[in-house]
Order: structure tokens, then C-alpha cells, then sequence
């Protein structure tokens, strides 16, 4: 299953870089959980309502690395 992941580079309304990227959201990719939504751009409105400006939408495979943690900016 992928997940997508809002990735912000700057914090909300700051023109100063963050020291690393910070995942912000998560959502499931799953369409029995999302029906006819598109996430990215859902993603994309939350960010917005977030004030981000400089931000990435990510996918993550959790399958890739079965019982490790995936390799995200936590």
C-alpha cells in the first residue's frame, strides 16, 4: 500500500529553510478508505490551508521495506 507524504522545506509563512525536511501529513492511497477523492489534491488544499509554500508531495511504498522504517525526513 502507498502512502503519500506533504513534505515542507520552509515552516508556514518563514522564508528561512528548515535545517531538514519535515513531514507535515500522511495519507493512504487506499481506495477503499479514499473512494473518489484524488489525493494529491487533497494533499495539495491541506497544504494550502497550512500555509505552506515550499513544500513536496511524496509517495512511499510500505511494502518496500516490510518491518523497517521507511526512509522519510521524520
Amino acid at each position: 500500500m502507498k502512502t503519500l507524504c506533504i513534505v515542507a522545506h520552509r515552516a508556514p509563512h518563514d522564508d528561512t529553510p528548515l535545517v531538514s525536511p519535515a513531514v507535515v501529513a500522511t495519507l493512504t492511497t487506499d481506495k477503499r478508505f479514499l473512494g473518489a477523492l484524488g489525493p494529491y489534491k487533497q494533499l495539495e488544499v491541506l497544504a494550502g490551508k497550512m500555509g505552506l509554500v515550499d513544500f513536496e508531495i511524496i509517495s512511499a511504498d510500505s511494502a518496500a521495506l516490510p518491518g523497517f522504517q521507511l526512509s522519510l525526513p521524520f
